[in-house]
């Protein structure tokens, strides 16, 4: 399996600093980063597994989990704990939205009689998702926001400003 795991600690309100570059065995090491937030100020591990579009992320500060989630392409958002994240907010952009709504194709759909049911599934689809996007909350079991693993491993290391462990 394709994929890449690090974690990024924090001390004394300086930079995140890589701590361990190949850190990816499929599960968040949480008994390790509590230690490490402990000991430094704050951690954040984040693992890609780019075959089968998998994203695990924690964020640690002073011994205390502040957010966990789990992401797959096949399975949507799981496994989510904690407070939500400044981060989170760039993937309910209104631009994010009508481009996943897009997808739908409901234009399409809507010229192709044979294919009502098609389009009334997606009408509901995008409903969900304008649903979705007026809470602006990542939901446990839901597909949206749809991004890809490495997508949403940019977004948190831009966001912050997170070294590039390889």
């Amino acid at each position: 399996m394709a994929g890449y795991g690090s974690i990024w600690v924090k001390t004394n309100n300086q930079n995140f600093v890589c701590h361990q570059a190949d850190a990816s065995d499929g599960e968040i090491p949480s008994e390790l980063l509590e230690e490490l937030s402990q000991n430094n100020e704050e951690a954040i591990f984040m693992e890609v597994q780019t075959t089968v579009d998998l994203f695990l992320y924690a964020h640690w500060r002073k011994g205390e989990m502040i957010r966990e989630i789990s992401y797959c392409a096949d399975e949507g958002w799981y496994d989510i704990k904690g407070h939500p994240e400044s981060w989170e907010q760039i993937l309910f952009r209104e631009e994010e939205k009508i481009r996943q709504i897009s997808y739908l194709d409901l234009e399409h759909l809507a010229t192709k009689p044979q294919s009502i049911l098609e389009y009334q599934a997606a009408q509901q689809t995008a409903k969900q998702i304008e649903k979705i996007w007026r809470k602006s909350e990542l939901c446990e079991g839901c597909f949206y926001p749809m991004a890809t693993a490495s997508e949403l491993y940019e977004i948190v290391k831009q966001q912050f400003k997170l070294a590039n462990p390889y």
